[in-house]
C-alpha cells in the first residue's frame, strides 16, 4: 500500500515515529498521523482513502461520509469485514505491487538458492529446508531474514544466513537462480515472489496464494520442494527458460491498481 501511495502521490497516514514515517521522509511522500480529526482536517486534499485494517477502514469511512470521499480497502487476508458493504474492496487476487528492479541481472557459475522470510515457526522455513537434504546437486543456500536463528540450525545442510537489513536487497536477489517460498507473510501479498520473478529468479512455492502468479511456465507450485529443485538443477536450460518467462509474466503486476 505504501508503494501504491508513492505512485499516486497520496499521503500516508500512520503511527508517528515509526519506520513508515522514515520511509515517507526518504521517498518524499507526505506523512500524517492517523486519526479521525487528522483525516477530516486533510480530507479536502484527497478523493480516495486507501485502507487495509478493519479499524482504519471504520475511521476512514466515517470521515468519508462527512466529507463525501471514497474508501477503498485492500483485502490482503481474503476475509470480509462488516464495513465492506459500504466501501470498495480490492480482493487479494488483484493485489501485488512491486517496483521494477531496473538494475543488472547477473547470475554466477554456482547455483544459488534463496529463502526470503522472517524466521518464525509459523512460516515453516525449517520444514521446507529439510526437503533439500537429499538433493544430489551442489548449490549455495541463502536465508534472508531476521527472527529466531535456531530454527535453521542443525538441519544437515549448509546455510548462509543474512539477518541484517540489506540496502541493496534487489541486487542480491537478482544474483540468485531459484527462490524457495514456504508461506506468505503478514500482508499475504507475496511481494517477495514478484520481486524474484522480476529478476529472472525461478520460484518454487508451497503457498497456495501464489497461484495467481505461478504456473508451470514460470515456476513450480508444489508440496514437494525437493523434487522441483532437483529438476531445475538437473536441467539448467529449463531454469533459464522459466526465469525469462517469469520476468515477462510479472510485468502485469508492475502497474497501479485502477482508480
Amino acid at each position: 500500500m505504501f508503494l501504491l501511495a508513492c505512485e499516486r502521490g497520496c499521503a500516508v497516514f500512520g503511527v508517528p515515529g515509526g519506520s513508515l514515517e522514515k520511509e515517507c521522509e526518504k521517498e518524499g511522500v507526505a506523512f500524517c498521523s492517523f486519526g479521525f480529526w487528522s483525516l477530516l482536517s486533510k480530507s479536502s486534499a484527497f478523493d480516495v482513502f486507501l485502507t487495509a485494517r478493519s479499524r482504519d477502514t471504520a475511521v476512514a469511512l466515517l470521515v468519508a461520509l462527512i466529507s463525501g470521499k471514497r474508501v477503498v480497502r485492500l483485502d490482503f487476508v481474503n476475509r470480509g469485514i462488516f464495513w465492506d458493504r459500504f466501501v470498495e474492496v480490492v480482493p487479494v487476487s488483484r493485489l501485488g505491487w512491486v517496483r521494477p528492479y531496473g538494475g543488472e541481472i547477473k547470475k554466477g557459475r554456482c547455483w544459488k538458492v534463496v529463502v526470503v522470510s522472517r524466521l518464525k515457526k509459523e512460516r515453516k522455513v525449517a520444514e521446507c529446508l529439510k526437503e533439500l537434504v537429499d538433493v544430489p546437486f551442489k548449490f549455495r543456500l541463502y536465508v534472508v531474514g531476521g527472527g529466531d536463528e535456531s530454527i535453521v540450525k542443525d538441519l544437515g545442510i549448509g546455510i548462509v544466513h543474512i539477518k541484517r537489513k540489506i540496502k541493496r536487497y534487489r541486487r542480491l536477489l537478482a544474483s540468485m537462480d531459484i527462490m524457495l517460498y514456504p508461506s506468505a507473510g503478514t500482508d499475504k501479498s507475496c511481494r517477495a515472489v514478484l520481486e524474484a520473478m522480476d529478476s529472472q529468479v525461478v520460484v518454487i512455492s508451497k503457498e497456495p496464494l501464489t497461484e495467481k502468479y505461478i504456473d508451470e511456465h514460470v515456476g513450480f507450485l508444489t508440496s514437494d520442494v525437493g523434487t522441483a529443485l532437483k529438476r531445475l538443477l538437473a536441467h539448467p536450460c529449463l531454469c533459464r527458460k522459466k526465469g525469462l518467462n517469469a520476468a515477462k509474466r510479472v510485468k502485469r503486476w508492475m502497474v497501479p491498481l485502477p482508480k
